[in-house]
C-alpha cells in the first residue's frame, strides 16, 4: 500500500517552505495527467488541455466535465483507505 499523496504534498511543502499550494493550472493538469495514465478513465485529448487553461485564464477557474468528476470521485474513493 502506498503512501498517501496528500501527506506526500504535506511533506514536500513541509521540505521546501512553500506554503502556497501550486497554481490552479498545474494542478488542472497534473490531474489531467493523471487521468490519462488510468486504464478505464475517460480520454483526456490535447484540445482538453487547452480547453482547461483558457478557461482558467479567462475565469481564474475551470470545470470538470462529468466524465472526469466521476472518475475523479472514482480515485477519490479508491485512494481514501490511504489517507
Amino acid at each position: 500500500m502506498s503512501r498517501c499523496p496528500f501527506l506526500a504534498l504535506q511533506e514536500t511543502l513541509r521540505l521546501t517552505g512553500r506554503r502556497r499550494p501550486p497554481p490552479l493550472s498545474k494542478s488542472a493538469e497534473s490531474f489531467l495527467r493523471l487521468l490519462q495514465s488510468e486504464r478505464e478513465a475517460p480520454l483526456i485529448t490535447p484540445s482538453r488541455f487547452r480547453e482547461v487553461t483558457g478557461e482558467i485564464k479567462k475565469t481564474g477557474t475551470y470545470r470538470l466535465n462529468s466524465a472526469e468528476l466521476k472518475y475523479g470521485c472514482r480515485l477519490a474513493w479508491r485512494n481514501s483507505v490511504r489517507c
